[in-house]
């Protein structure tokens, strides 16, 4: 009965070892899955995303790109400059379809639809008007008679009427 105690105490210590050993592995694991994430691979359902220069935006992720984020807030569409989100909630779990869609892409859509677009820039100025050229880093909008020409690293949203 001795020897089968002292089998039995060795077989359990083994488990127990074993069940440590799976633990950390699991553990390891999701770190190394959560440090290959973007912020964006967190965005499903409705999201509020605060914006650098105050404001946010609030409605259903659409989907993402290296750039931004396409949000659907009140029956429109808006554009998101991805670094210009300072903090992002979301209400449900899973990741926005990705894209390869850019700010070029963005702004020659609304022009070809002849849509005016409102631009808001990271200072929180405003910019509304029809864009009239798109350049290789900035948008051309008309406002009040006047052409203004916004680089793309002015941007955080972009909102079409």
């Amino acid at each position: 009965m001795r020897w089968d105690r002292l089998f039995g105490e060795v077989e359990e210590s083994a488990a127990d070892v074993m069940a440590d050993e799976r633990d950390t592995l699991a553990e390891e694991l999701g770190a190394e899955a959560w440090a290959e994430m973007s912020w964006t691979d967190l965005l499903a359902g409705d999201v509020v995303l605060a914006l650098q220069g105050g404001g946010e935006v609030r409605g259903a992720v659409l989907w993402s790109s290296p750039d931004l984020v396409m949000v659907s807030a009140g029956g429109r569409e808006v554009a998101v400059a991805r670094d210009a989100v300072m903090t992002a909630v979301a209400s449900g779990r899973g990741a926005a379809t990705a894209r390869r869609v850019g700010w070029p892409a963005v702004f020659r859509a609304a022009r070809e639809d002849a849509e005016d677009v409102q631009v808001v820039r990271r200072d929180g100025g405003t910019v509304s008007g029809p864009v009239v050229a798109v350049v290789a880093d900035a948008v051309v909008l008309v406002e009040g008679g006047r052409r203004k020409v916004i680089p793309w690293t002015a941007l955080a949203s972009v909102r079409r009427h």
